[in-house]
């Protein structure tokens, strides 16, 4: 989670799955992301 006074205070934060030699990674705010529903039928 962002912390107060933080960019994306209060959101929840992912990070990237490629790295970056300088920065370890990229953390993404969850507004930024679009999450999947799981679908009961087996098909998907």
């Amino acid at each position: 989670m962002a912390a107060t006074g933080q960019p994306f205070a209060g959101q929840a934060l992912y990070l990237e799955w490629r790295r970056d030699e300088t920065l370890n990674g990229f953390l993404i705010p969850e507004q930024d992301l679009e999450f999947l529903n799981e679908s009961p039928d087996p098909r998907g």
